[in-house]
Order: C-alpha cells, then sequence, then structure tokens
C-alpha cells in the first residue's frame, strides 16, 4: 500500500487532488476487495486479484505477488519522477 500511494502521488502533479484521491481510495478499495473476495458475480469477482488482502489469505509462496506489486508501484513512481526531471 505504502508503495502504490508513492505511485499515486508521483503520478497526480498536483499534491490537493493527490491527498484528496488517496482518501476516496483509502476508503472505497478496501470494502471492494472484502466484496470481492466473498461474491461470486463477474463484474465485481476479478477485482480480488488486483489487491493484497486476496494474497494475504492464500499459502506464503503468494507472498511474492505482493512483492511484484510493490515492485512494479515502486518502478512506475521512479519513472514518473525521471520523466519530470527531463
Amino acid at each position: 500500500m505504502i508503495s502504490f500511494v508513492l505511485m499515486l502521488s508521483a503520478l497526480m502533479p498536483n499534491p490537493t487532488h493527490t491527498m484528496f484521491l488517496s482518501l476516496i481510495l483509502s476508503l472505497v478499495l478496501p470494502v471492494l476487495s472484502e466484496w470481492s473476495m466473498f461474491s461470486s458475480k463477474e463484474y465485481i469477482a476479478w477485482f480480488k486479484y488486483v489487491t493484497p488482502y486476496y494474497y494475504l489469505e492464500l499459502e506464503k509462496g503468494y507472498l511474492t505477488v505482493l512483492f511484484i506489486f510493490a515492485a512494479f508501484c515502486l518502478c512506475t513512481a521512479l519513472w514518473s519522477f525521471k520523466r519530470r526531471e527531463v
């Protein structure tokens, strides 16, 4: 989650928009995650695969998926920082 917030702050140019979006996402994402984990509906069931809560409930081997998500978010944030410098 920390890497996701860092990526979000790197991608959004306005700090006010970043804070507002972070606040909204911090309220909405956990609710959607829990709903998608216990729902069998197709329109929401796919969402559990992009949230960390699903992988935390699986075996320890799936912990690497969380590290891959974090690495992706951090690489995107670094790419955005480098793009702004040029």
